[in-house]
C-alpha cells in the first residue's frame, strides 16, 4: 500500500476512532450521572481522562495527517472541503475543552455534594455540539467534495 492510501486510512479511521469513543465517553458519562454520589464522581473522572486522551491523541495525529495527505494529492490547498475542515476543527477542539472542562466540574460537585441538584441540559447540548462538530468533519474527510 502506498503512502498516499495509508494516510487516507489513518486520516479516516483515526477520526471514525475518534467518534464511536467520544460517543462511548458520551454514554459512559450519562450512566455515571444516573448513579449515586461517589460512584458517579470515580466514573465522571474516569471519563474526563479518557476525554483529555482522546483530544491529546486528535490533536498530535489528524491534523498532521490530514495536511501531509493533503500536500502529496494534487489538491489544491484553497479547495473549500479543506478549508471548511480546518475551520471546523477549531471550534470542535474548544467545544471539546470545553465539555471536558464542564465533566470536571460536574464530578468535583458530584464529589462535594453527593448528587447534581439540577439537570444537565447544557452538559447535553455541548456534548451534542461537539459530536456534530467532529461528524461533519469525518464526512467531509470521507467524501472529500471538490
Amino acid at each position: 500500500m502506498d503512502t498516499v492510501q495509508t494516510l487516507d486510512l489513518a486520516l479516516i479511521g483515526g477520526t471514525a476512532l475518534l467518534l464511536l469513543v467520544a460517543l462511548g465517553l458520551a454514554w459512559y458519562a450519562w450512566r455515571a450521572l444516573r448513579s449515586d454520589g461517589e460512584q458517579a464522581a470515580r466514573q465522571l473522572r474516569l471519563v474526563g481522562w479518557g476525554g483529555w486522551a482522546l483530544v491529546l491523541l486528535s490533536i498530535l495525529s489528524l491534523p498532521v495527517s490530514a495536511w501531509w495527505l493533503a500536500h502529496l494529492q494534487p489538491w489544491p490547498l484553497s479547495a473549500l472541503w479543506l478549508l471548511g475542515g480546518t475551520l471546523l476543527y477549531i471550534p470542535a477542539f474548544f467545544a471539546w475543552l470545553l465539555l471536558a472542562g464542564r465533566l470536571q466540574r460536574l464530578q468535583a460537585a458530584v464529589r462535594d455534594n453527593g448528587e447534581l441538584a439540577a439537570p444537565q441540559r447544557a452538559t447535553l447540548v455541548m456534548a451534542a455540539l461537539t459530536f456534530v462538530l467532529f461528524a461533519v468533519l469525518l464526512v467531509l474527510v470521507i467524501a472529500k467534495p471538490v
